[in-house]
């Protein structure tokens, strides 16, 4: 029943952070989407950091991607950060040998830009390898010389979690005292910084310790401390996943909302756009009836066959136009914008109407000039000939007067 209970307990733990891992490469992938050079080298290695958990072999991926990106900016402090991550990446995979690898690389390239924040970080993970592979005595090694530069530093974080690393170790080693000796001077820093999760992984190992030696009350009271932290961390963190869901829901909400707003106000613009389109047709075909019944009606007059001709032509160029504007959305979306396409689909359609031009500007001619009889047409010409002549006569009195 007790191993049950802790099954659980991990599974609703594991699922809670899945969850705000999950919140947070959300946020970093819409970060990668707009950011270059030394910054998405950032990114990449945070979206690895968040994956080395959950999809250890995405966290490989993302890692390496920040690794050939930092190398071919020459980015060194961001080579350095992008190979620990991708031995975090490898450990979470179970790949002790590629972790190591990559754990020493970086520590080279940390040592060599004498950054002892990073030295110290990745002489924690090469012991953090060292102990999985149970090379306890090298783990030893590597974190005792990692606790020296996080306490120098003053970096009280750092040196907590490798006094429990260090306490975890010995433990293994059935060196109960010195699990004791270390977990307990990791418990204390932990509680004057107040970080409960230090508090929570020391007690762990001081439980287990003390139930080690015989100790069973002093091994009672801190499994009481673990049980008791650990499902205070677990409601904290449900209680900020219940809000980020909310937060989540209500975001969706609203870009949902705005999407509907966004297609409806789309198809009253393109609903507005047909209706002009039918009005601007139908004045269209207006002006068309109007210009063949001019043609027709022109015909009656006395006048010059060019300036008949030249009204027939342009009539007729403005339908092919009109044909052209027409059938243009279509051919546009066939072509996908291609200007080839386009031209090629115009000469068809120019190809098209030529016969319909040879055609309609045959009958047009021989309904004008041929059916109407000159008898009946009205003496245009005659007639503007003697208003022009007594325009110029005007003009010419005007001048002799001046």
């Amino acid at each position: 029943m007790k191993h049950l209970l802790i099954l659980v307990l991990n599974l609703i733990f594991f699922s809670l952070v899945s969850a705000q891992n999950q919140a947070q490469i959300d946020i970093l992938l819409s970060k990668l989407k707009t950011i270059k050079d030394t910054a998405r080298t950032k990114v990449l290695n945070d979206l690895s950091f968040e994956y080395h958990t959950l999809e250890p072999v995405k966290a490989i991926e993302y890692s390496t991607q920040a690794l050939e990106l930092s190398q071919s900016l020459s980015y060194t402090s961001g080579t350095a950060h992008s190979l620990w991550h991708l031995g975090l990446a490898y450990q979470s995979n179970l790949d002790y040998i590629q972790a190591q690898k990559y754990f020493y690389l970086a520590l080279a390239l940390e040592e060599k830009l004498n950054d002892p924040l990073g030295v110290a970080r990745c002489l924690n993970s090469i012991g953090d390898v060292y102990k999985s592979r149970k090379s306890y005595k090298e783990a030893i090694k590597k974190y005792k010389r990692a606790v020296e530069i996080f306490e120098e530093l003053g970096e009280r974080k750092g040196t907590i979690d490798v006094l429990s690393n260090i306490a975890e170790v010995y433990h293994s080693l059935a060196k109960y005292d010195n699990a004791l000796n270390f977990a307990t001077k990791s418990l204390d820093l932990a509680r004057v910084m107040g970080t409960t999760e230090g508090v929570e992984q020391a007690s762990l190992i001081l439980s287990e310790a003390y139930a080690k030696v015989g100790k069973y009350q002093e091994a009672y009271d801190y499994h009481l401390l673990h049980i008791r932290l650990r499902d205070s961390t677990l409601n904290v963190q449900k209680r900020k996943e219940i809000n980020r869901i909310e937060d989540r829901f209500a975001k969706e909400k609203r870009d949902y909302e705005e999407r509907i707003r966004n297609e409806k106000a789309k198809e009253e613009a393109k609903q507005a756009q047909i209706r002009r389109d039918n009005i601007q047709y139908a004045m269209i075909g207006i002006i068309f009836i109007a210009l063949f019944g001019g043609i027709f009606f022109i015909g009656r007059f006395d006048i010059p066959q060019a300036y008949v001709e030249s009204v027939i032509f342009i009539t007729l160029l403005l339908m092919f136009r009109f044909f052209q504007v027409l059938l243009m959305p279509f051919a546009d979306n066939y072509s996908e914008g291609s200007p080839l396409v386009m031209l090629l689909a115009n000469v068809g359609l120019a190809l098209l109407f030529m016969p319909v031009h040879g055609l309609l500007e045959r009958r047009l001619k021989k309904k004008v000039f041929e059916e109407t009889p000159q008898t009946e047409k009205l003496k245009v010409r005659p007639y503007l000939q003697e208003r022009w002549k007594k325009f110029i006569g005007i003009k010419n009195k005007a001048e002799t007067k001046e």
